[in-house]
């Protein structure tokens, strides 16, 4: 393993980031595909590490600098993180990100990264970073949560929820539920048995925790990659015999296709708003053997007076902050602003309002998001409620009694991603 060869590809994969807007795993996907197979580990743990800890990392490097060039502080950022989070010989860190910001700039810019983590080397090993006394600020600083958010969550659930939902870290299982047109549960733990791969059963009875690689079980098709809170979303619609399912943001099909398996005597309809990802739908409902499921092009924004009340059940997992997948989705806190949360409120509502009239009377409407802000959640849902009369909350269908009738998972309590899901009923 080069530690040099490591740095280089998680600096020019990280730029990538944070310079041009790529999403992580796209970007991380493509340099380990250019990477040898001793160097991949190390470039995985420094690109998510640097991402994870970012505001963390701005806050320590701040102490010694007053600022940097992007090209610098993405380096800085990797050198940080490595001297802090890793078991490597400093001296080998400082070494090879000085060599590497040889390729960058003239012999200033190295001198300025030499001292600069040198500099670093030093008070971490006297223990010597100080940190904000006020402790939302600090919690912002040790979690590398956004300080906006943490407020936020602060007044919402309060600042211990708060600070624990900031501090969650997932235990990097792979949560899958198990293809029943190819398996059972038996059967799978069978596999899982044999091929000496760590499981923990799942809260429900068709899904699993998987600790190892899983793409030999996805391959085969014994089972596929879901979130168990995508999966209470899509349990939650509670299809019944004959009916006629509109999922409204249904991209790439992961809850359409949980919905065609779970009654394949429902005819459902998945749209959105581009034509390559229906593409991607109706691939993944081909591969799944599902054939219960059509696909439309349409705008969740606009009202659509073609299905003026002809289903069932509507599904709206609307876009949002993503709050609830951030600790696996790490750009997220990178780039998102409370600003975008009010914009997202208010093109869910533009959803609510357009999903409403394609209800029969009886019909039920489920709406989920995967964030934990309750501007996109309950208060959406609640100004819905005052201002459509004929609508009113209807139980979830989970296997398992909530205390109220929609349900925000909190992903420190859960162990799952944070969603929010919440299912009414049209009366008249």
């Amino acid at each position: 393993m080069s530690t040099l060869n490591a740095i280089t590809q998680s600096y020019h994969c990280l730029n990538s980031i944070y310079r041009e807007g790529a999403y992580s795993n796209i970007a991380l996907n493509d340099t380990l595909n250019q990477s040898s197979e001793e160097d991949k580990p190390l470039i995985s743990k420094i690109v998510y590490g640097v991402l994870e800890n970012d505001i963390f990392l701005n806050y320590i490097i701040k102490q010694f600098i007053a600022s940097a060039k992007p090209a610098l502080s993405v380096l800085l950022k990797i050198g940080t993180y490595m001297i802090i989070y890793l078991n490597i010989p400093s001296a080998v860190i400082v070494n090879d990100c000085v060599n590497h910001a040889k390729k960058i700039g003239k012999g200033a810019v190295a001198n300025f990264v030499n001292a600069t983590l040198r500099s670093i080397v030093r008070a971490n090993e006297a223990h010597s970073f100080v940190y904000p006394d006020d402790p939302i600020k600090k919690a912002s600083v040790m979690y590398s949560y956004p300080y906006w958010a943490l407020m936020l969550l602060s007044r919402e659930y309060g600042e211990e929820t708060a600070k624990a939902i900031a501090a969650y870290k997932s235990d990097n299982a792979t949560h899958v539920r198990i293809n029943k047109t190819v398996t059972d549960n038996t059967k799978f733990e069978e596999i899982l048995n044999q091929k000496g791969i760590k499981y923990k059963k799942s809260l429900l009875p068709d899904a699993y925790k998987i600790y190892g690689d899983v793409t030999q079980l996805t391959k085969n098709g014994e089972c596929v990659i879901m979130g168990l809170s995508s999966m209470l979303a899509a349990l939650s619609v509670n299809v019944t015999d004959n009916a006629n399912v509109l999922d409204l943001c249904a991209a790439p099909g992961g809850k359409s296709v949980y919905m065609a398996q779970l009654n394949p005597t429902a005819k459902i309809l998945s749209c959105d708003t581009y034509p390559h990802k229906l593409r991607l739908i109706e691939k993944y409902a081909a591969k799944m053997g599902v054939t219960n499921i059509t696909t439309e092009l349409n705008d969740a924004m606009e009202i659509n007076p073609a299905f003026f009340g002809k289903f069932d059940y509507v599904l709206l997992d609307a876009p949002c902050s993503g709050f609830g997948v951030c600790y696996s989705k790490p750009e997220i806190k990178l780039f998102k602003k409370y600003e975008d949360v009010r914009n997202l409120a208010s093109i869910q509502q533009k959803m609510l309002w357009a999903a409403k009239n394609y209800l029969k009377v009886g019909g039920y409407l489920t709406y989920s998001t995967c964030t934990v802000f309750a501007e996109e959640n309950q208060k959406n849902i609640s100004n819905f409620l005052t201002q459509n009369p004929e609508f009113a909350l209807a139980d979830l269908c989970l296997p398992f009694k909530t205390e109220t009738k929609d349900l925000q998972i909190l992903p420190h309590i859960f162990d799952a991603e944070g969603f929010y899901i919440a299912r009414m009923v049209k009366t008249k």
